[in-house]
Parts: C-alpha cells; structure tokens; sequence
C-alpha cells in the first residue's frame, strides 16, 4: 500500500508534530508529511517544522 501524505495543522509549539514525524522516522506511521500548517505566523511549530525540512506555512485567519 502507498504510503499517505498527511498535513499537519498547528497553532504553537507543534507538540503534536514532534509525535507524528517520530512515529513516521520510526516506521509506525505509513505516512509522509507533505506540509505543516499554522493559523499563527510566529508559531513556535513553524520552526520545528523547518528544522525538520519539512515545508511550513502560515495561513493567517481573522475570523471573518
């Protein structure tokens, strides 16, 4: 089976997103994250995210 792309959505330090890409480095997840995602331009997870080469992107929303 192919593995899926997975789209990890964050609003700060991107604890879950340390929990996805061990589980994926390990080989427990059949996955790959294609792109990190942050309604908070200065998210913490943001960096994480780029530490890890993985594409990050702020997506501001104003609740409108």
């Amino acid at each position: 089976m192919e593995n899926r792309k997975l789209a990890i959505l964050l609003s700060g330090r991107g604890s879950n997103l340390w929990l996805f890409y061990e589980a994926i480095r390990r080989g427990d997840l059949d996955a790959e994250s294609v792109v990190v995602i942050s309604n908070v331009e200065d998210a913490a997870g943001l960096s994480r995210a780029s530490e890890f080469g993985l594409t990050a992107l702020s997506i501001p929303f104003s609740g409108e």
